[in-house]
């Protein structure tokens, strides 16, 4: 690997920290406090718009600080904008990758105080746009980090910074919209994922033997035909979500929920007439057009697709209650069949019961014990079908990872005291003050360990120390 980026980057960060300290701004953790460069963020106002990780990743490489330090600076700068009292928050142990592409806390939270500090609204690199109108959207996301590293590596020949697209983490992605190739989720040369959130490197080097994430051979079977477009739906939608007009959003830069319902009635209407018998059922037998049209509650991304691609429109439009001014051709559309990914009543998969036990029983005996959760996940079963059909096989799962996990406790109470006695009475810590508090907070920092295990461990090594 080359180390040309690392050297531009450790030039670039000396250079603008240097000129940040004639400014006076107090350093924590290599940068200063209540100060954030304003890094852009890639592919703004396009389909390839950069996702929230991937973004938040960037400005903590520009900072040269480790991912989780820098989110540990945008927690403390969001309770100092809202007069709240500083809390202990430690990002490895509370954010996943995944729990900042929801509507969760943490988006919110970082794309406000993005904002606050820099002046640049990020919220298009999330699905936030859109949390007014669609519900949680939990199994559209992928689990794992993906790239294409041929956008990898075109990125970085043009000489600008590789990132992570935010269309890359829809599940039903699993080719590059742009070269057709597969979507990588694994390093090509040690087999680790991509989903630490502390990561160090560049995104386009493996955190883990830090050789190029963009070095691949793809067979051509592999690629994708040019005519297959995967969710170009989807993709339209996040390059028309930054170009739509103020009057579709509230003030809160969420899309109102006005325009979907001026929709969905319209649609109600022009379901009336006979020759759109199969739209008229398919809109009143789904409860997520009930639940919207007579309760105003969110529908789920699936269903406003599926009423997207049945009217001829694209999701935007649908939005944004312009659904008569641009749909054509609803009455050949129904006499299709309804695309799987869309179809409402999928087809069900009847499990062959003994490849499933045997699958469960591998899993099962694995060399480090899984969680029901996690069994099921690998197995592609569901927690109800096996608590229903294998009970006991269920109940051996669960008491093996529970037995895991209580010898995982009992070592991390161990470490703990062995640091807790080390900080007290070993010479390596002779000039640190001997108290509680700068105790934990140090051992905070150099171990991994939470509170609920060094808490203890230190008060019992004080108690030691005081007798001797």
């Amino acid at each position: 690997m080359s180390s040309r980026p690392l050297e531009n980057r450790a030039s670039r960060v000396r250079g603008s920290l240097l000129s940040a300290n004639r400014c006076g701004a107090p350093q924590v953790n290599g940068f200063q406090e209540r100060f954030m460069f304003d890094i852009p963020l890639m592919g703004e106002g396009t389909g390839s718009v950069e996702a929230l990780p991937s973004y938040l990743h960037r400005c903590a490489y520009h900072h040269a600080v480790p991912t989780t330090k820098f989110l540990e600076y945008l927690h403390r700068e969001c309770n100092r904008l809202h007069d709240q009292k500083q809390t202990y928050f430690k990002a490895s142990q509370t954010v996943s990758m995944r729990s900042l592409l929801t509507y969760g806390e943490y988006p919110r939270t970082y794309v406000k105080v993005i904002k606050h500090l820099t002046g640049r609204d990020v919220a298009s690199a999330t699905f936030l746009p859109l949390m007014a109108v669609v519900s949680q959207p939990q199994v559209e996301i992928c689990r794992s980090a993906r790239w294409c590293p041929e956008c990898f590596k075109s990125i970085r020949d043009l000489g600008s910074e590789p990132y992570i697209k935010l269309v890359w983490h829809l599940s039903e992605v699993t080719h590059c919209p742009h070269h057709h190739t597969p979507l990588l989720e694994a390093c090509p040369h040690c087999g680790a994922d991509q989903n630490a959130v502390g990561r160090r490197l560049p995104l386009d080097v493996c955190h883990q033997c830090e050789r190029s994430l963009s070095d691949r051979a793809v067979a051509p079977v592999e690629i994708s035909p040019s005519w297959v477009h995967q969710a170009g739906d989807l993709l339209r939608l996040l390059t028309h979500i930054p170009h739509r007009s103020a009057d579709c959003f509230n003030a809160s830069g969420l899309i109102k929920p006005e325009g979907l319902e001026r929709s969905i009635n319209d649609f109600s209407i022009r379901c009336a007439e006979p020759e759109f018998d199969a739209a008229y059922e398919y809109g009143w037998t789904n409860k997520d057009v009930r639940k919207q049209v007579w309760g105003g509650q969110s529908i789920s991304l699936r269903t406003l697709r599926a009423l997207a691609h049945f009217t001829n429109v694209d999701i935007i439009d649908l939005l944004s209650g312009n659904l008569l001014n641009r749909t054509k051709a609803m009455r050949y559309l129904w006499r299709q069949p309804v695309p799987e990914p869309l179809a409402l009543n999928r087809s069900r998969d009847k499990h062959d019961h003994g490849k499933c036990f045997q699958r469960l029983t591998d899993l099962a005996r694995s060399e480090t014990p899984l969680s029901l959760k996690e069994v099921a996940r690998r197995a592609g079963l569901s927690i109800g079908y096996i608590n229903y059909r294998f009970p006991v096989l269920k109940q051996q799962i669960v008491a093996r990872y529970q037995k895991h996990m209580e010898q995982l406790a009992l070592e991390k109470h161990h470490g703990a005291m062995q640091a807790a006695l080390r900080y007290f009475n070993s010479s390596q810590y002779e000039k640190h003050p001997k108290s509680r508090k700068q105790a934990l907070k140090h051992l905070l920092d150099e171990t991994d360990l939470t509170k609920l295990y060094l808490k203890p461990a230190i008060e019992s090594a004080y108690q030691k120390y005081q007798q001797q």
